[in-house]
């Protein structure tokens, strides 16, 4: 109980010594100042033109919104030995984000941090995002005033403590014992990643895909005959 209270017993202590101290004035980066209230209704522009030029833009942020969705949901479910519907995830992301395009909202997509959170906090079924959204409409609409002071800081390391959770490092012994082209694959993965950013890790992970050919596996086995003979086959 204490671990999941965590983040939010040092979002509260954070932000009461920020204020309390007045740390703002020494550099500390915070939060600042947040829109409050819920974003009215609102139709979106039909456009001729804003739609020709927005059409491939939204296909691929729908496709990649679709694939991370999909992608934490099964690393999640994976967990706890359950599967999904990807066909239900789609329908899901569908109507939010129809529900987004009303409130001038963005693309709505599953997010990794937040998923983590959720989970890690303990959700079991779908009503836990409906308690979220709910927390979230109460804070929008009375609470935005006391995370003024919330330092940026703090909610790296609630993002960071999450995904923690998550990441496993078994997967380079795994890689090494199994194929050392696989090993160099991912290691160059995750330290382009860390050193030059997301967008270079994420081109090197074709190599994951490029490295079996190029590395062929043999095979040697002794089969025996009838007559008693054997030969040794490599392929």
């Amino acid at each position: 109980m204490v671990t999941k209270a965590g983040p939010v017993l040092a979002v509260m202590v954070t932000t009461a010594a920020v204020w309390g101290l007045g740390l703002d004035a020494q550099g500390i980066r915070i939060v600042g100042v947040v829109p409050q209230g819920l974003p009215p209704l609102t139709l979106p522009s039909f456009s001729t033109d804003l739609i020709r030029l927005l059409l491939l833009p939204a296909l691929l942020i729908s496709v990649i919104g679709f694939v991370e969705s999909v992608s934490v949901a099964q690393t999640l479910a994976a967990k706890k030995r359950q599967r999904i519907d990807p066909n239900q995830e789609l329908i899901g992301l569908g109507v939010a984000n129809l529900g987004a395009a009303l409130t001038g909202g963005y693309p709505v997509t599953g997010g990794f941090a937040r998923s983590v959170v959720n989970f890690d906090a303990g959700a079991e079924t779908p009503a836990a995002g409906t308690f979220a959204a709910l927390g979230l409409s109460i804070a929008a609409i009375a609470l935005t005033p006391l995370i003024y002071f919330l330092p940026t800081a703090t909610l790296a390391a609630t993002i960071i403590v999450a995904v923690l959770s998550l990441v496993d490092f078994s997967i380079l012994k795994r890689s090494w014992t199994y194929s050392k082209a696989d090993f160099s694959a991912v290691a160059a993965t995750i330290l382009l990643t860390l050193g030059l950013g997301v967008e270079t890790g994420v081109s090197a992970a074709p190599l994951q895909i490029i490295s079996p050919p190029i590395w062929p596996r043999w095979v040697l086995f002794r089969a025996r005959s009838t007559s008693g003979t054997s030969a040794a086959t490599a392929f």
